[in-house]
């Protein structure tokens, strides 16, 4: 069988020979003390040469791997998996949970039976915890209570007298319930439905979805982030004909699993309002003329006319009133 070379470690073995010659051609002339010395020298070459040969050899470390995603709200506890494979008792061993990010960098330690927390970093202070039960059969998760935002990033599992480690990424969010903040018309007479929530982490995004739940075309997404990192997020929908009277406001974020919902109902005689606008204008520019007229002339049926208006569709009247008032610039009828 072919040996395992490394390329990397012939210069350190060649300079260990090389050395090792030129002493033993000294060492007959040397004292007691210096060949003393000369052999403590030659061990601690040779070992730091086995030491680079045992880095080097494939099998003997583990590595920290991808990482595991775990996911929660704000508020929540949270378990950060770590486990020994095969499992093994690890109450007497060094078990260290770490973010390299922060500094100090423990998050919690466990040392040979006991917490050591001397130099835990502050944000976890007592927060953390590992179970004595679990590592005696080699689980060694670490519990994390009430999360903060400030607690999403990458934690490691180091187990050092097997030197493995494991990567957990954490993260964090926040949600909030949508809500529809406007109903309103545009130029051209159609509804139009405002959805925005607020508070959300990570970003989420924003769709509309007609009453058999399939997806409709809006604007596009306004996204505001806050300087505490949340995000608000807005989105308008025109409402069609085709589109029917019920419509839901979704927002989701994917990566945490999490969805709010808001439903709309708008009745049929708001549609049908919305689908008509050009004849409710033409309607109302008749009616105002015959009032305004009317009203000059001191004609009786002015105000019935105006009356039966304001019952039969008091939302049309007003609406169109309204948008006629400001693209008619209608007198007052004083």
């Amino acid at each position: 069988m072919k040996p395992f070379t490394y390329s990397f470690s012939k210069l350190p073995l060649q300079m260990f020979l090389l050395q090792m010659y030129r002493m033993c051609s000294l060492h007959a002339g040397l004292s007691v003390e210096a060949q003393t010395w000369s052999f403590r020298v030659l061990t601690v070459q040779l070992t730091v040469i086995l030491l680079l040969l045992t880095e080097a050899r494939p099998g003997q470390s583990q590595g920290p791997g991808p990482a595991q995603i775990v996911t929660a709200l704000v508020g929540e506890d949270v378990v950060l998996p770590c486990h020994l494979e095969p499992a093994a008792d690890a109450v007497s061993s060094s078990v260290e949970w770490g973010r390299l990010d922060l500094e100090p960098r423990f998050v919690h330690v466990w040392h040979e039976g006991q917490n050591l927390l001397v130099n835990q970093n502050p944000a976890y202070r007592e927060r953390t915890s590992v179970s004595p039960e679990k590592l005696r059969t080699g689980d060694l998760s670490l519990q994390l209570s009430a999360v903060t935002h400030s607690d999403n990033g990458r934690y490691r599992c180091l187990f050092p007298s097997q030197r493995k480690t494991t990567t957990v990424q954490l993260v964090v969010g926040s949600v909030s319930s949508p809500v529809i903040t406007k109903i309103s018309r545009n130029s051209r007479g159609a509804v139009e439905l405002d959805c925005e929530s607020k508070g959300w982490y990570p970003e989420p995004e924003v769709l509309w979805l007609d009453s058999e739940g399939n997806l409709l075309s809006a604007g596009p997404t306004e996204t505001l982030r806050a300087p505490d990192d949340l995000y608000t997020v807005s989105s308008r929908l025109t409402v069609e004909k085709r589109h029917g009277n019920s419509f839901t406001c979704r927002v989701q974020q994917t990566h945490i699993n999490q969805t709010r919902l808001t439903h709309i109902q708008l009745s049929d005689d708001f549609k049908v309002q919305s689908s008509d606008r050009s004849a409710q204008l033409l309607w109302l520019f008749v009616w105002t003329e015959v009032a305004v007229r009317g009203r000059k002339r001191h004609h009786a049926f002015s105000t019935p006319l105006l009356t039966v208006s304001l019952v039969l569709q008091p939302w049309t009247f007003w609406t169109c009133f309204l948008d006629y008032c400001q693209h008619f610039r209608l007198p007052s009828l004083e």
